[in-house]
């Protein structure tokens, strides 16, 4: 496994698709408040429902713990949790 940034990589493609993840997630979001639709997450192996009332405060309080895990990964200290519950 490479564990260089996806941002280094050197397919045009692959380096975009981290913003074009970010992109679709965004979106997601808006849908699922437009139609009332409950989000799908996977946290810690946990598969969670969230309503669109509750997006907000959920995404704020993961806010503060995917900059710890950027940070992590950046720093090749990082562990990967699947939905599973295994951790690699």
């Amino acid at each position: 496994m490479n564990r260089q940034p996806i941002s280094l990589a050197h397919d045009l493609d692959l380096r975009l698709s981290e913003d074009a993840m970010r992109r679709a997630a965004k979106r997601a979001r808006i849908v699922a408040r437009q139609t009332g639709t409950q989000l799908v997450y996977c946290y810690h192996g946990e598969v969670l429902h969230i309503s669109p009332d509750e997006q907000d405060a959920v995404e704020a309080a993961w806010a503060g713990e995917v900059e710890r895990r950027i940070q992590a990964y950046e720093a090749g200290g990082a562990t990967v949790f699947f939905c599973q519950g295994t951790a690699r």
